[in-house]
């Protein structure tokens, strides 16, 4: 029934995924996270996870090129993936647009940006995490701030996961919801 041999011998039904059918408030959720493209539902799952444990008020995920919010996601977010209000929207484009609307400032992940260890993330905001292997799509790179994590060297760099659960830490101890 179960699909798989890793079930710790527990099935249960369950009903569809209740994403968040309205868009964020700035107001009331001043801290966001929006994945572009992740591709490892693990990665998605690391990151829920740590949004969750950071303070994070919200999380966009893209249906476009990017992973589904699925078993192997919900088991890597040790189940706080269900403790955390998730929008899914139809792609980036779409969510960048809903975010310069509601007054959102975007923080985008990139290597050649700000260091983010000296940028001051003003209110309302969200953090933008790229994929995998592209990172965050070109069409909208153009509507945020760009930043970038310190590392040992530019020829390699963190996974996704890892960068967006440095990110958020960062954030979170420095706008003090953590």
């Amino acid at each position: 029934m179960a699909g798989t041999t890793d079930h710790q011998g527990v099935v249960a039904w369950v009903q569809k995924f209740p994403f968040r059918k309205k868009f964020f408030n700035p107001t009331k959720q001043k801290f966001l996270v929006m994945l572009d493209g992740i591709q490892d539902p693990r990665n998605l799952g690391a990151i829920l996870r740590s949004a969750y444990c950071t303070g994070c008020q919200g999380v966009i995920i893209n249906k476009k090129k990017s992973a589904p919010l699925n078993a192997v996601a919900i088991k890597a977010s040790a189940g706080l993936a269900e403790h955390i209000e998730i929008f899914e929207s139809p792609s980036a484009d779409f969510s960048a647009q809903l975010l310069k609307d509601a007054g959102y400032t975007m923080y985008m992940a990139v290597f050649d940006g700000q260091d983010a260890t000296t940028c001051e993330f003003k209110d309302p905001y969200c953090i933008v995490i790229g994929g995998e292997g592209f990172g965050i799509s070109k069409s909208i790179l153009k509507h945020g701030q760009h930043i970038t994590l310190p590392q040992r060297s530019s020829d390699i760099s963190y996974n996704a996961s890892v960068a967006a659960g440095i990110l958020l830490f960062l954030v979170g101890t420095k706008n003090k919801v953590i």
